[in-house]
C-alpha cells in the first residue's frame, strides 16, 4: 500500500490525519485504528507527512483505474455507441442582474476543485482508465435570445434545453460536464448544466449547484473561494474502491445478495405492445400524474402506523402493481441509493449512486400490510449491504445474460425528495426549470415519485420500442386507483385492491361483456341451404385446384345425407368422420349434419387405438371414411361404415334433394375429443343451436361474410 493509498483509507473510515509539529496526528473512533493501520503509519510516517505539508488530494493530470459503476457505464457506452440515456441534465431560470464573469469562474473554480469533470475514459492494454487532464480556464458560452419575440424567445429557449439534455457525450474525448447560458432578457437568464453519468450522479448535482452558490457569491463580491479543499478526489475512491472490495468485505456481502436473489427469478414479463427487440434498446419517453392529496395522506399515516416510510409503502403498492399486470409473484425491482455512508464523500462530485436490487413473494395473495412488512425487511436488510456495486454483483453472481434485457430487473423505482428551498444567489430570484426529456430510457419501466413536501408527482418513464402511450397512461390510471385502495384499506389481500378506474371498469364489467344479441333461428344446415339456393354458382370450397360451387356442395352433401339416412342416422345419431384434408371432408362433415347426425372428427394422423377408443366411447352407429384413412382401426361390433372411395357409385345414385325432418337446435351438431385430465380422451358434445352461435358471432368479429376468403 502507498502512502497515498494509506492516508484515502484513512480518510474513508472518518480519520482525521494532521502534522502537529514534528509528530503525526490521527482522530478515530475508538476501534476504526486496527494494529495494522498503526503498523503501516509507523512504517510511512516520513512520506505521510510530507503528503500532508504538500496540501490536499493532487488534482493534477494522471491515470486512475474504473470504479465498479465506471466500469459497466464504460461498457454500456461501448455497446451503445453513445446515447443520452445516461445524461443528466438540470436548469436553474435567474431574474435579476447576473454577474456573468462571476458566475463563469465559479463554474471554473468547481471544475478545477473536482478532478472528475475533466476526466475522461480510454483503453490502454486492454483495461479502460480514467485519464485526468489539467485544469484550463473554463468559458462559459452565452447564447443571446433577447431580440426574438417573447414567445419565440421562450420556445427557442425550451428547444436548446431540450437538445442539451438530449445531445450524448463521447466519454473519449469529453468534456463530460457541458454548461450554457441563455439570456432571454437583459435581467433574465436560463442556465443549464448537463453531465454524463459516468462522472456525476442526482446527489452530485446538489453538491455542483451548493458550491456554485458560495462560489459565485465570493467572486461576485470581490471575495476568494470560502471552499475548503476536497480531501480526496474521485480518482482516490476509485482505488480504494477495489482495495477495499475483496477478501472478507467482499465476502460478507456477496455471501448476503447470494442468497437473497437465489433462485433465479424469471424475468418481468409484463403486457407489450411489441415484440421485444433481441438487443435492449433505450428508446424512451415518459407520462406524469399528480398523485391526489388525500391519497398521500393515507399513504404517509400508514406508513407511520406501520413505522415504515413512505418510500417503502410505495414501493410495496408498486410490486402490487406490477404482480397484477404480470401475473408474477416473485418480484425484483432495482432502486438506487446515494452510496456515500463516509463522510469523505458526502460533498464530492463523481458516480458513487449504487442500485439495490429489492425482491419479494406475493404468492398467497397477502394482505397489502403484510407485504409491507415484508418489503421493510427486504429494504432495511439491503441497505446494509449497498457497499457492493450492483455492476460487482453482477460480474460475481453471474446471472443468466440476455442482451435484450438489464441483468436481474427490468423495473426501476425512485422517490425523490425535491427541496421546495431554491438556491439563494444575491441578487436574483432563482426557480429550477422542469427537466427536459432526454428520449431515452434505460429499464423496461421506471416510476419516479416527486415528494414537494407535502404533494406526489409521479412520472413513469417507459421503453417506446416495448410500450405504447395508452397502455401507460391506462398503468398510470391503475396505479392511482391502486394507492387510494392502499390508503384507505391496507388490510385487504393484495388481489383485492381496487384496481381499475371507473370508467375502464364500466367498458370491462358492462359495455364489452354486453354480448346479448338475437339468437339466430335459422341453424347451420338452413343458412347454408339459402346461400346455396340463392347463389349457386358461387364458389363454397377449394383445395388444391379442385373447387366445388355452392350449388355442386349442396348436391354432393344431399347425396351423403341420403345414403347415411339409409343407414339408420337421424337427430341425435353420432357418426365418426375419418377422411383426410380434402373436399370429400368438407362434403361428408356437411352430409352428416343435413342428415340430423352429429361429426365425431377423427384425425387419421392419430393412432388407431386412440381412433377406435373415440369410437367406442361415444357410441358413433357409423364410420364415414375414404380410402384407407382408417385402415388399422380396431372397429366396434356392429358399427357401419360409409366408404366415400368404395361406395361412390353408390353415393352417385342417391338423390341430391334436401333431406327431410333435420335436427333441432338443442340436438347435438359435433363431439370433439379433448385430451382429458386423466389422460383418456373425453368427448364433449356441441349442439347444432351452439354451433349458430358461434358462427353468428364470427359474422359480427372477426367479421366473415360474403366474399370472406378463409385458408384452412
Amino acid at each position: 500500500m502507498t502512502p497515498e493509498d494509506l492516508l484515502t483509507d484513512l480518510r474513508m473510515l472518518n480519520a482525521t490525519v494532521f502534522v502537529d509539529g514534528d509528530q503525526l496526528r490521527i482522530n478515530a473512533v475508538k476501534g476504526v485504528v486496527t494494529p495494522e493501520l498503526r503498523e503501516a503509519l509507523a512504517r510511512h510516517k516520513p512520506a505521510l507527512m510530507a503528503l500532508l505539508r504538500e496540501g490536499p488530494a493532487q488534482d493534477g493530470p494522471g491515470r486512475a483505474p474504473l470504479s465498479f459503476a465506471q466500469q459497466r457505464m464504460w461498457m454500456l457506452d461501448r455497446m451503445s455507441g453513445g446515447s443520452s440515456a445516461y445524461n443528466i441534465a438540470g436548469a436553474l431560470r435567474m431574474r435579476g442582474a447576473l454577474d456573468v464573469e462571476a458566475i463563469g469562474r465559479a463554474i471554473g473554480e468547481i471544475v478545477r476543485r473536482h478532478a472528475v469533470l475533466r476526466t475522461t475514459f480510454s483503453e490502454e492494454e486492454g483495461e479502460a482508465v480514467q485519464v485526468v487532464h489539467p485544469a484550463v480556464p473554463f468559458e462559459l458560452p452565452v447564447t443571446d435570445l433577447s431580440s426574438l419575440p417573447p414567445e419565440e424567445c421562450e420556445r427557442r429557449a425550451r428547444s436548446l434545453a431540450r437538445e442539451e439534455a438530449g445531445r450524448p457525450f463521447d466519454i473519449e474525448r469529453g468534456p463530460l460536464l457541458r454548461v450554457r447560458l441563455l439570456r432571454t432578457a437583459p435581467d433574465d437568464h436560463l442556465m443549464i448544466a448537463t453531465t454524463h453519468h459516468i462522472i456525476s450522479d442526482g446527489w452530485s448535482m446538489t453538491a455542483f449547484v451548493a458550491e456554485l452558490v458560495a462560489l459565485y457569491t465570493a467572486f461576485r463580491e470581490g471575495r476568494p473561494s470560502p471552499l475548503p479543499a476536497l480531501a480526496i478526489q474521485y480518482a482516490d475512491y476509485a482505488r480504494w474502491e477495489r482495495r477495499h472490495l475483496q477478501g472478507e468485505t467482499l465476502e460478507k456481502h456477496l455471501g448476503y445478495w447470494r442468497e437473497r436473489l437465489a433462485p433465479p427469478v424469471a424475468a418481468l414479463d409484463l403486457p407489450m405492445a411489441r415484440a421485444r427487440p433481441p438487443v435492449q434498446t433505450e428508446a424512451g419517453a415518459e407520462v406524469r400524474m399528480a398523485v391526489p392529496g388525500d391519497t398521500v395522506a393515507g399513504l404517509r399515516r400508514l406508513a407511520e402506523a406501520k413505522q415504515a416510510t413512505l418510500f417503502m409503502v410505495l414501493l410495496a403498492a408498486f410490486k402490487v402493481l406490477l404482480f397484477r399486470h404480470s401475473g408474477q409473484a416473485d418480484v425484483l425491482v432495482g432502486t438506487p441509493v446515494a452510496n456515500r455512508t463516509r463522510l469523505a464523500l458526502e460533498g464530492m462530485i463523481g458516480f458513487f449512486a449504487n442500485t439495490l436490487v429489492l425482491r419479494s413473494d406475493l404468492s398467497g395473495n397477502p394482505p397489502f400490510e403484510a407485504l409491507l412488512g415484508q418489503v421493510k425487511a427486504a429494504v432495511l436488510d439491503a441497505d446494509a449491504h449497498q457497499e457492493i456495486p450492483f455492476d460487482k454483483l453482477v460480474e460475481e453472481l453471474h446471472p443468466v445474460r440476455d442482451a435484450s434485457r438489464n441483468p436481474f430487473f427490468q423495473a426501476m423505482f425512485v422517490l425523490q425528495h425535491v427541496q421546495d428551498a431554491m438556491p439563494v444567489l444575491p441578487g436574483l430570484e432563482v426557480s429550477a426549470v422542469p427537466r427536459s426529456e432526454t428520449g431515452s430510457s434505460r429499464f423496461d419501466l421506471t416510476a419516479t415519485f416527486h415528494e414537494k413536501g407535502g404533494p406526489l408527482e409521479l412520472i413513469v418513464e417507459y421503453n417506446t420500442d416495448l410500450f405504447e402511450r395508452p397502455a401507460i397512461d391506462a398503468l398510470l390510471g391503475r396505479f392511482r386507483v391502486l394507492l387510494a385502495g392502499i390508503a384507505k384499506q391496507p388490510e385487504l389481500a393484495i388481489g383485492s385492491l381496487p384496481l381499475l378506474p371507473q370508467e375502464e371498469r364500466e367498458n370491462v364489467l358492462r359495455r364489452w361483456n354486453d354480448t346479448a344479441a338475437p339468437r339466430e333461428e335459422a341453424g347451420f344446415v338452413q343458412g347454408f341451404a339459402e346461400r346455396a339456393a340463392a347463389e349457386p354458382q358461387a364458389i363454397a370450397l377449394g383445395f388444391e385446384g379442385a373447387v366445388l360451387t355452392y350449388g355442386e356442395l349442396d348436391a354432393r352433401s344431399n347425396r351423403v345425407a341420403h345414403a347415411l339416412r339409409a343407414r339408420g342416422v337421424g337427430p341425435g345419431a353420432l357418426v365418426g368422420l375419418c377422411v383426410e384434408r380434402g373436399i370429400d371432408l368438407a362434403v361428408a362433415l356437411l352430409g352428416i349434419l343435413k342428415a340430423g347426425g352429429a361429426y365425431v372428427p377423427l384425425d387419421p394422423g392419430f393412432p388407431a387405438e386412440r381412433l377406435g377408443y373415440m369410437l367406442e366411447d361415444s357410441g358413433a352407429s357409423v364410420l364415414v371414411t375414404a380410402a384407407d384413412a382408417a385402415s388399422g382401426v380396431s372397429l366396434p361390433a356392429g358399427l357401419q361404415v360409409l366408404d366415400l372411395s368404395a361406395e361412390a357409385a353408390l353415393i352417385a345414385t342417391m338423390s341430391d334433394a334436401a333431406v327431410a325432418g333435420g335436427a333441432a337446435p338443442g340436438d347435438p351438431a359435433y363431439v370433439i375429443y379433448t385430451s382429458g385430465s386423466t389422460g383418456r380422451p373425453k368427448g364433449v358434445a356441441v349442439s347444432h343451436g351452439s354451433l349458430a352461435n358461434f358462427l353468428q358471432s364470427m359474422r359480427r368479429e372477426p367479421g366473415l361474410g360474403e366474399g370472406t376468403c378463409s385458408p384452412r
